[in-house]
């Protein structure tokens, strides 16, 4: 889900989804209020129960972005860890200013910094295995179309 958790979108495809990752940062306040508000209050809301719910942290390998750990989000929130996602550059500035999609636009090597981190991300979902048994083709063109720009 996306910064946007009271969006009816979002609330719409996490009911219908098979693996619900609830993805934030080690900063106090984007842990706990995605935990907080989204699986405690609006998720709850819709049957969706923080059990069902996997994290995946987004964390930088710069030392001042400071925050706190998958070990201590987990022990703090209850939620079972997925992957922690190591990110060359700081996001926190365009994830709180909620420009995070024009800041992936602006350069392809923004973009291209998320193909590292998202390629182990999907073998472990096995999403190339799906993609290739789901009766969706324009999910298939996507990909393959993503695979030749790349």
């Amino acid at each position: 889900m996306s910064a946007y958790w009271d969006n009816a979108a979002t609330v719409c495809a996490m009911r219908e989804a098979d693996h619900r990752c609830l993805v934030t940062t080690g900063n106090l306040s984007h842990f706990q209020e995605d935990v907080n508000r989204w699986t405690g209050q609006v998720g709850g809301q819709f049957g969706l129960a923080q059990e069902q719910f996997q994290l995946v942290l987004m964390s930088g390998y710069y030392p001042h972005t400071g925050g706190f750990g998958m070990k201590e989000i987990r022990k703090e929130t209850g939620i079972l860890s997925f992957t922690e996602l190591k990110l060359k550059e700081s996001l926190h500035l365009q994830l709180d200013s909620g420009r995070l999609d024009e800041w992936l636009a602006a350069e392809e090597r923004h973009a291209a910094l998320f193909d590292e981190v998202a390629n182990p991300l999907l073998k472990r979902l096995n999403w190339m295995d799906r993609l290739q048994k789901t009766d969706r083709p324009w999910i298939r063109r996507l990909m393959l179309h993503r695979r030749r720009n790349r």
